[in-house]
């Protein structure tokens, strides 16, 4: 390079870029910023290294010393600079002195974030401050109809030391140091307790009106209430048939009639009509099964399937109720859908929403004409994305020939919310936006929602407990490899407030629970062991929320030998939690899998990858381009919050963002377009290496809007406590 014409500040950007430079990804450390291995990219490792880059917290600290002298570039340039925008210097990514490069390269001593625009006048408990001022909220803001109560902290005498898994021969070879813990810089407790949310930019943009969403209302009944108890107490839902399994081992069909019985019964003023006691003891249900159906069907709501117990790792215990199939071909052993009723939506009295930017976060926006609607009513918040959309985001840039190409139409995603209240021409709904919504990329719509026929409506009110489900193993005629066996335990679908507890599933080739358009399902304490199937594309979705499905929880579930153990599908529009997770020996990784979801909470999951594996397992939000038949984005929106795992990729595209936060994991670059590309950002990560403060997000947020006694009806002691990784390790591990 011909440095010497240019002047010191050019100078300075030439001796940078004469070394292998990401001209898209954010400065880090280059020694905890690694490849992952046997990635499939077209380009080199060597091509992909940066001369020096440190974490978000280092660069922040960073902007004190920087030289008030930069590169001048065009305004419609991705790098360009001004001082009013947020990300000045933190996405400058051509900016390269010399003196940066001892600071560069020693850890940070103290968090010294940037400034930020002051608090709007409308933004009740949202703040546009940098955390470690850890402002007062103003008395005038303050809100008045919940409680003041103390946020869920980490604690500070950590739980017993995890089971250590042998690491595969690439694993990183020194584990993140452990910091003494902080509160994260865009969500934490206020001098009242309360939770303050910092308003931010999105990738690229200055406009500080994105917020992380509040993700307290998934699970079941909206989050915060207990699942009713199968019992005699009058508050309890009845048992209204007790069945013993049979010496001849043909139950299915008894089982099935027990529960139409059930159905026929009337619900109560709760909606409940009974439940089915399967005693304990080994119940085969694959007598007359048919191909690609379920073995048991609950169709009618207000029904409870409960056995008495779901044993524990690989032991069986007088008190375990087993439902077995041995049939070698496709199906489920229980399914909660009505084919017949199945809610479809019509969409009518639509209108524009005016506002030119709607941020992640926001319940409220201002519509064209709020007259159409009342409140109470159901709607679609539709996004509405244009071409530019498509453009900016970098939707096809990277598909394969063969790939399908994201279209407008394809990706108009509708967010199901209920109206709480109408001022003037604004509109307030339930539950967070988590996609941002702008003028310049198509804005967005409402749509109030009537059903096509009067009998439609989701399945509500059903609840699966207390089983071990096992399909077939590895037979003389059954490979592990082969399809021909159970797919997936538990299959939820078009259905709402229903839940599955206590269950564990053996020899399913995907999913232990997948749940499908339904919403405020909560699944806990269920496992997902010994799966059978290729260790390949379609195999091995542990828990899985998929097509349409929203306000979803996932709690003290365990993992062992799956794939995408923690997964949302295509077009997953949020909000859905995963909470306080354990895959073990991960063949692959956790997170958005495909194709846009939405508004995901992955928190305090842990991932350790099978010693196996040719690649280290992850917590992943990507662009995957062309991977299977042209997935794109994955996701967007997404939070990893106070996870383990042995690497984390985190980024997002122009106008939107994802999080990491109190993540512990080595940073990775993409195996599929990597944050050197074009269009393809390093998302925001704080307190890399460290957990933050709040132990958990979604009980912290909880707590926050409902209360103490809210977060004690959905946790365990021990959850309230702390992680829980250990116990869920002790419970379920299969020796």
């Amino acid at each position: 390079m011909l440095c010497h014409l240019f002047n010191p500040v050019t100078l300075c950007i030439c001796i940078a870029l004469s070394y292998p430079h990401s001209s898209n990804s954010d400065p880090i450390d280059d020694k905890r910023y690694i490849r992952r291995k046997n990635a499939g990219s077209k380009h080199s490792l060597e091509a992909k290294t940066s001369l020096a880059k440190i974490d978000e917290v280092t660069r922040q600290r960073e902007l004190q010393s920087l030289p008030t002298k930069r590169p001048t570039l065009s305004p419609n340039d991705d790098n360009y600079w001004d001082p009013s925008m947020l990300d000045s210097v933190l996405e400058d990514d051509n900016y390269w002195d010399p003196s940066m490069l001892d600071s560069l390269l020693s850890p940070p001593s103290s968090r010294s974030p940037v400034s930020m625009s002051p608090i709007s006048a409308q933004s009740s408990r949202i703040l546009s401050l940098p955390p470690s001022a850890k402002p007062t909220v103003s008395p005038s803001i303050k809100p008045t109809d919940v409680p003041t109560v103390a946020p869920f902290v980490t604690p500070t005498s950590k739980p017993t030391k995890t089971p250590t898994i042998p690491p595969s021969t690439s694993s990183p070879t020194t584990a993140p140091t452990k910091k003494k813990p902080v509160h994260a810089e865009l969500v934490y407790p206020g001098s009242d307790g309360r939770l303050v949310y910092v308003e931010h930019n999105n990738k690229r943009e200055d406009q500080l009106v994105n917020t992380i969403p509040d993700f307290s209302y998934c699970g079941y009944q909206g989050g915060g209430v207990a699942i009713p108890t199968v019992g005699t107490d009058t508050d309890q839902i009845p048992i209204k048939i007790t069945l013993f399994p049979q010496p001849n081992g043909i139950d299915r069909a008894r089982i099935q009639n027990a529960i139409n019985y059930v159905s026929s019964l009337p619900p109560d003023e709760h909606g409940f009509r009974g439940a089915v006691l399967l005693k304990a003891g080994l119940y085969h249900v694959d007598d007359d099964m048919i191909e690609g159906e379920a073995a048991l069907l609950l169709n009618v709501s207000g029904v409870v399937l409960r056995g008495e117990g779901q044993g524990s790792n690989n032991e069986l215990s007088q008190s375990t109720t087993v439902l077995k199939t041995s049939v070698e071909f496709m199906h489920e052993i229980i399914r909660i859908d009505n084919r017949r009723t199945r809610l479809r939506y019509l969409e009518i009295n639509s209108t524009r929403i005016n506002d030119a930017y709607v941020g992640t976060g926001a319940m409220k926006f201002t519509v064209e004409n709020p007259t159409l609607f009342t409140v109470g009513e159901v709607v679609h918040v539709k996004f509405t994305p244009n071409e530019k959309w498509l453009s900016d985001i970098y939707a096809n840039t990277w598909m394969k020939s063969d790939s399908i190409l994201w279209t407008t139409s394809d990706y108009s995603i509708n967010y199901e919310r209920t109206i709480t209240h109408i001022v003037n021409n604004t509109v307030h709904i339930h539950s967070p936006i988590v996609q941002p919504m702008q003028t310049k990329y198509g804005g967005g719509e409402v749509h109030k929602l009537v059903k096509r026929r009067s009998f439609e409506q989701r399945l509500t009110q059903i609840g699966i407990e207390n089983l071990r489900l096992e399909g077939p193993g590895v037979t003389p005629t059954l490979s592990t490899t082969s399809k021909h066996r159970l797919v997936d335990a538990i299959m939820i679908q078009y259905s709402e407030n229903c839940w599955v507890r206590n269950v564990t599933s053996l020899h399913a080739s995907n999913s232990a629970v997948q749940i499908v358009r339904s919403q405020y399902i909560t699944v806990e304490d269920s496992a997902y062991l010994k799966p059978e199937g290729r260790i390949s594309g379609g195999f091995r979705y542990s828990f899985y929320i998929h097509r349409n499905a929203t306000h979803n929880l996932v709690q003290r579930t365990f993992t062992e030998n799956g794939r995408h153990d923690y997964v949302t599908g295509p077009m997953t529009p949020g909000v859905n939690v995963f909470l306080d997770g354990y895959a073990n020996l991960a063949w692959s990784d956790s997170g958005p899998h495909q194709r846009w979801a939405t508004g995901t909470l992955f928190d305090s999951i842990k991932v350790t990858n099978h010693p196996n594996d040719i690649d280290d397992s992850a917590l992943v939000v990507e662009h995957r381009g062309g991977g299977g038949s042209g997935h794109g984005w994955a996701g967007a929106q997404q939070v990893f919050w106070n996870t383990e795992s042995p690497v984390v990729v985190c980024d997002a595209p122009r106008g939107h963002r994802s999080y990491a936060i109190g993540v512990i994991g080595q940073e990775a670059m993409s195996e599929k377009v990597d944050n050197s590309e074009m269009g393809v950002y390093r998302g925001h990560y704080d307190s890399l290496g460290t957990h933050v403060a709040l132990r958990s997000l979604y009980l912290a947020q909880l707590q926050d809007r409902l209360g103490r006694e809210a977060v004690k009806s959905v946790t365990t002691e021990s959850q309230r406590q702390g992680f829980i990784w250990d116990e869920l390790y002790e419970r379920y591990h299969v020796d």
